[in-house]
C-alpha cells in the first residue's frame, strides 16, 4: 500500500493510446537531445536523458476526459515509482490540443488537481506546446521558443529533484533569462532549424 499522496483515483481507468507512438517518441526525444540539451536550455536535463529515466507518455485521445485520465495515471505512476526508474515523465497529447489557448486552459485545470490533490508536495508541472506564446511578445518572438516543443508537452517533474537541481546549480532563475539571450544571438531563422514541425 502507497502512503505517498495520490491524484483522484479513477477506477478502471480506460485511454486510447496507440500501440505505436514510435515516430512521436523520437521526434520529442530529438528535441530534448538536439535543442533542450545541445543548446544547453535545461543543465539538468542531461543525467536523466543519458540514464534512460525519462517517461515519454503518449496520448492519441482527442477527448479532453482522456486527457485527464491520462494525466492522473502518469501523475500516480510517478509518485508511485522510485526515481532511479523514472525521474521525470513527458505527457505529450498529439491529437486535439493545436491552440494555445486551448493549451492553457487545460494546464490551469491539470495545475489546480495537483493542488488540490496535496500532490504538490511531491509534483511540479512544466509547460511546452508548438505555440508558445508568453504575454506581451508577437508569435514569431525568438523568446517564445524556450518553452515550444514539437507536441502539447505536460512535463511532470519531481518536486525534490527541483530542489536539488536549484542546490547544485544555485541561481536557477537566471536560466530562462540566459536562454533568452542564446535565442535572440542566434535569430529565428537558426532556431527554426530546430522545430521543422512548428515552421509557420
Amino acid at each position: 500500500m502507497f502512503t505517498s499522496p495520490r491524484i483522484i483515483i479513477f477506477s478502471q481507468l480506460t485511454v486510447r493510446i496507440e500501440k505505436d507512438n514510435t515516430d512521436i517518441i523520437f521526434s520529442t526525444k530529438k528535441w530534448v537531445s538536439n535543442f533542450v540539451i545541445r543548446l544547453n536550455m535545461c543543465p539538468f536535463a542531461l543525467h536523466p536523458f543519458e540514464n534512460d529515466r525519462i517517461k515519454y507518455a503518449v496520448c492519441n485521445s482527442r477527448i479532453v476526459e482522456d486527457w485527464v485520465k491520462h494525466f492522473i495515471n502518469e501523475c500516480n505512476t510517478l509518485i508511485e515509482t522510485p526515481k532511479e526508474d523514472i525521474s521525470t515523465t513527458l505527457i505529450i497529447i498529439a491529437n486535439g490540443l493545436d491552440l494555445f489557448d486551448d493549451y492553457l486552459d487545460i494546464v490551469e485545470t491539470f495545475e489546480e488537481m495537483i493542488e488540490y490533490s496535496g500532490a504538490n508536495k511531491i509534483l511540479q508541472l512544466a509547460t511546452f506546446h508548438p505555440q508558445y506564446q508568453f504575454e506581451g511578445t508577437t508569435y514569431n518572438d525568438v523568446t517564445n521558443y524556450t518553452n515550444r516543443s514539437p507536441y502539447p508537452i505536460f512535463h511532470l517533474l519531481r518536486t525534490e529533484e527541483v530542489s536539488a537541481a536549484i542546490e547544485h546549480y544555485g541561481n536557477t532563475k537566471q536560466i530562462p533569462i540566459k536562454n533568452k539571450k542564446l535565442l535572440l544571438e542566434m535569430g529565428l531563422e537558426k532556431i527554426l532549424a530546430f522545430f521543422p514541425k512548428t515552421n509557420p
